[in-house]
This record gives structure tokens, sequence and C-alpha cells, in this order.
């Protein structure tokens, strides 16, 4: 289970997701899965798993985006019932991963579904110069013995542009409209 990455890398996935063409009418692939065994609905407190990105000048993108993500995180799971706890007496623990494709159109019906997707390049350069698909990967463990009790992940395309972050706080809301509310 890959919980995060070098700093270079999430700086990279800052700067791309959050700068991403911004709206919602882009389409975004979601999936979610829960473990039979969990009863996720019974947890009452949440915590992340790792501590904050710190800003040191150098890796602010990251920062930013670390920032936005948890706050998104954090506001649609109070939304759900449950309680923010501290840090080590959570009843369950929140982690994410950013992960960057480099895809290339290979064939017409690529650059169709490319398109249909979100992206905005013509036919040559997504052939030729290739896009970028963004996935963002939230994970729930269980807070006493760090089992993985539910994993979603949301996949987009990625045209840099002027992004304000509301693509992230439409992944988290995707992510989490398929998380159970507290029971």
């Amino acid at each position: 289970m890959r919980m995060g990455g070098s700093k270079g890398a999430w700086a990279l996935g800052a700067v791309l997701l959050v700068g991403c063409s911004a709206g919602g009418n882009v389409p975004m692939q979601v999936q979610a899965e829960q473990s039979p065994t969990a009863d996720v609905a019974a947890y009452r407190t949440f915590s992340w798993l790792q501590a904050p990105l710190a800003s040191n000048g150098a890796d602010d993108g990251a920062a930013v985006f670390d920032w936005k993500l948890r706050n998104a995180v954090d506001t649609g799971l109070l939304q759900k019932g449950y309680a923010k706890g501290s840090n080590g007496a959570a009843d369950f623990l929140v982690a994410y991963d950013v992960s960057l494709k480099d895809k290339h159109t290979e064939a017409f019906q690529d650059w169709v579904a490319y398109r249909a997707r979100g992206g905005t390049q013509g036919l040559g350069n997504a052939f030729m110069d290739g896009y970028t698909e963004g996935t963002l990967v939230l994970q729930v463990l269980d807070g006493r013995n760090r089992a993985l009790v539910w994993r979603g992940a949301a996949s987009a395309v990625i045209d840099p542009g002027t992004g304000d972050g509301r693509r992230i706080d439409e992944a988290v809301r995707l992510l989490l409209a398929r998380f159970p509310s507290r029971g």
C-alpha cells in the first residue's frame, strides 16, 4: 500500500491537479470499495495518517495541494457525521496518494475517448505529445489495527491551465459520496 511519494512528485501532482481546467463538466472516473467485514458507519472519529506537508518555499505547490485536499476531506467527513479526533486517538485514519500517468492516443477511438473525458488537445497533439491522467486515491484504515477498510479513487484527464482547486473539491465530493455516512 503506497501512502505517499517524494516531495518532487507531490509538487508535480499538486501543480497539475490544482492547475487543471476548472469546472464541473469534465467527466471524472470514480470507484470505491469497502472491506466486507468493516462496519465503517460505526466509526465516530477520524484523523490523518500522515502529518500535513509543511510549506518550505521550494515545495509550496505540494503544501497548498495538501492543505486544500485535507480541508475538502475534513469538510466532507464532518458533513457525513464523523468528528475529527486527535492524532492517534481516532476510530479511523485517512491517507491519500496522487499519481500521474503519461498517456498517448494511438487510434481515433482513443482520441474520442480522451476528448469525452475532458481532454482539449487536437488529434495530432494528443497522439504526438500525449496527455496526463491524474488519479487521487483516498484510503481509510482502522484506527486500532491499521487495516484497510475503504478505498476510493478518482481519475481525470489533466490539461494544464488556470485552476483554483475546484477539481480537488469535485474529486473529494464524488469519492465521499460513496463513503458511508455515520450510522
